[in-house]
């Protein structure tokens, strides 16, 4: 009797264990996604965070880098011509998304996005 009593309470055991294996590896995974979603999203905010810049003040050459929440943006613009291409990068942990975007200067004045792209590094 005492060896079925064990033998259940080991095998109980050992599925709590599986099922414990198992949702801590669903979980990492969703924090993962997150994370590269969380970083899509920045890199595109860098872009527009550059192209509001450049609406107010269109000589601005600078590039800027700032964090907000632990995760690290990285503006970088860069003209040649007619064409403004702005870089964006937004890292958090292990995750990295780079986005390049070109703007060009309207007859009306403002920035049009002619140009974008994913950086895959």
């Amino acid at each position: 009797m005492s060896l079925l009593i064990l033998l259940v309470t080991f095998s109980l055991s050992w599925m709590g264990v599986q099922t414990f294996i198992l949702i801590s590896s669903q979980e990492r995974i969703v924090a993962c996604e997150a994370q590269k979603v969380k970083t899509a999203y920045m890199a595109d905010s860098g872009l527009e965070y550059a192209k509001a810049v450049l609406a107010h003040d269109p000589s601005w050459q600078g590039s800027i880098q700032y964090d907000s929440e632990g995760m690290v943006v990285e503006i970088e613009v860069i003209r040649a011509n007619d064409v403004t291409q702005i870089t964006s990068r937004a890292t958090m942990g292990n995750m990295k998304q780079c986005r390049v975007g070109e703007l060009v200067l309207g007859e009306d004045g403002k920035y049009d996005l002619t140009g974008y792209r994913y950086v895959y590094d």
